[in-house]
């Protein structure tokens, strides 16, 4: 798999994320009393947690520390990345756990939750996209694209683009 091949897959990992946002959107737009409805957010928030840690893995694993090898000045960037996995990942659960409860979150917070994830996971993909991926592209050797393509089959295997998926 060559550069292109790889980072097509990343990209489509976004892709994947932004469309299950659209899922919990969907479901949110739901009057709060119908039927289901909190399964199917828990549902779909199951399937973020899902998507969102095999792809934070590859990059945190593999393509954050290459570029930072190949980057140097990189570092504070990829910091900042780091951290903002760690707070998608703390927003996200904090939903997990306030839906478990036998009845949805009336109190709101949730909402509040859910907004400053999505405003966050948005920005955090267009970071990505708009500075990490193209430096990778530019600076990452060939060695480093076979890493991220084992990261990607190591860590988040069956994902969308993914080879294992194609061959289903």
């Amino acid at each position: 798999m060559d550069k292109p091949s790889s980072l097509e897959i990343l990209r489509s990992h976004h892709r994947k994320v932004l469309a299950d946002l659209a899922d919990v959107d969907a479901c949110l737009a739901s009057p709060p009393l119908a039927p289901g409805t909190a399964d199917n957010i828990r549902a779909a928030l199951r399937q973020l947690v899902w998507e969102m840690d095999g792809h934070m893995r590859v990059e945190e694993h593999v393509l954050f520390p290459a570029l930072i090898a190949c980057a140097p000045s990189s570092r504070e960037t990829v910091a900042i990345l780091l951290d903002e996995h760690e707070d998608l990942r703390r927003i996200l659960h904090s939903l997990l756990r306030g839906l478990s409860e036998p009845a949805v979150d009336s109190s709101g917070s949730s909402s509040v939750l859910w907004s400053d994830f999505h405003t966050l996971l948005r920005e955090h993909i267009r970071k990505e996209e708009g500075a990490v991926f193209l430096l990778a592209e530019r600076m990452l050797r060939p060695q480093d694209w076979r890493d991220v393509e084992e990261g990607i089959r190591r860590f988040h295997p069956g994902a969308a683009g993914t080879e294992s998926e194609e061959s289903k």
